[in-house]
């Protein structure tokens, strides 16, 4: 049965954005159960140190593996702190995932909620397409 919205538009079943904070080398069994139920998840943002980390972590790289075969989108996450953190230092986090974790976007975390920084989010996208950061719809 299709269950329809008020104005009669077929209802799709919601996909999740999964905030991946945990290891795979000691939680295996919640980055296989993300690409077992892959048509659930609209996109899983990789966290490893509030940013890239220091350097490659290789435990990452199977379980990414696995999401990617499955369909999942993968973003880095990035802080801004509030529209302060120079766009610069951002995107160095953003080039750093898409070199060590092949990400294919990114979530900008932290964001201002002021207009005053509207001009700095611009930039800041724009500049990630640039890098090569896209998802998917």
């Amino acid at each position: 049965m299709i269950r329809l919205a008020s104005d009669r538009a077929p209802l799709t079943a919601p996909r999740l954005v999964v905030p991946a904070y945990f290891r795979p080398d000691t939680r295996s069994d919640d980055w296989q159960l993300l690409a077992k139920h892959a048509q659930q998840v609209r996109l899983v943002i990789l966290n490893l140190a509030n940013g890239p980390g220091a350097r490659p972590d290789p435990a990452y790289h199977s379980a990414l593996s696995r999401l990617r075969e499955a369909g999942v989108a993968v973003a880095g996450y990035v802080d801004t702190n509030y529209g302060r953190r120079p766009a610069v230092e951002a995107l160095a986090d953003l080039d750093l995932f898409l070199q060590w974790y092949a990400v294919s976007g990114v979530c900008f975390d932290r964001v201002s909620v002021t207009a005053e920084h509207l001009g700095y989010y611009a930039a800041l996208s724009r500049d990630a397409r640039r890098a090569g950061a896209r998802v998917r719809r």
